[in-house]
């Protein structure tokens, strides 16, 4: 019965990180739409940002796949403890191998992308004030 409850006990705060994600990559892209709005616009921070909008929604895609994973391997697990039928044991292995990967893959993406924003806010920044000056 144990092997299908730790996806489930990790699959709402993947969600949370999901949700949080969303969120970053919906400011993002509603900055990029300002940015496009500027008639000023600095068009190597512009490309920077979309950049960091494609990273951000290859992680969104990466925890997809992770939550995929684990809802699977829990489903398998739980009919494999519930009914008689035996489905392999690898398979249940692989998709939490799948989940897990997925998880550290994506968890690798956004802190890659938030190294990054920092950067670009700071660049951002910079260039906002030799402007003025």
């Amino acid at each position: 019965m144990e092997s299908w409850i730790l996806p489930l006990t990790l699959l709402p705060g993947i969600g949370m990180l999901i949700l949080s994600t969303s969120n970053q990559s919906i400011a993002l892209a509603n900055e990029i739409s300002m940015l496009l709005n500027d008639k000023e616009c600095n068009v190597s921070l512009l490309l920077k940002k979309v950049s960091q909008h494609e990273l951000i929604n290859q992680a969104l895609v990466v925890l997809y796949v992770c939550v995929s994973g684990f809802a699977l391997q829990a489903l398998l697990s739980g009919i494999n403890d519930r009914f008689t039928a035996q489905i392999p044991q690898f398979i249940s292995d692989i998709l939490l191998f799948v989940g897990t990967g997925s998880l550290v893959l994506a968890l690798i993406l956004l802190t890659v992308f938030s190294a990054r924003a920092v950067r670009i806010k700071k660049y951002q920044y910079k260039s906002r004030i030799q402007a003025k000056t």
